[in-house]
């Protein structure tokens, strides 16, 4: 069994990152631009279809892990 798993900022937080992005984006005048946002992808394999509570638990625990 696998999963893909994709952990990256909420959408109601923009990251200091994504700031700074937008902001040199304005500077190559690409007004357009308004986020840019880094995410991770995780392949999980298992032998058995993981749970909806083990999925959450794995993203919080990387989301916990992301700022170190």
């Amino acid at each position: 069994m696998s999963l893909a798993l994709q952990v990256g900022p909420r959408l109601s937080f923009q990251s200091a990152w994504s700031t700074n992005a937008v902001s040199i984006c304005a500077s190559c005048g690409l007004a357009a631009v308004t986020r840019l946002e880094q995410s991770r992808r995780f392949r999980l394999r298992a032998g058995r279809p993981l749970s909806a509570s083990e999925v959450a638990l794995f993203a919080a625990l990387v989301r916990a892990g992301a700022g170190r």
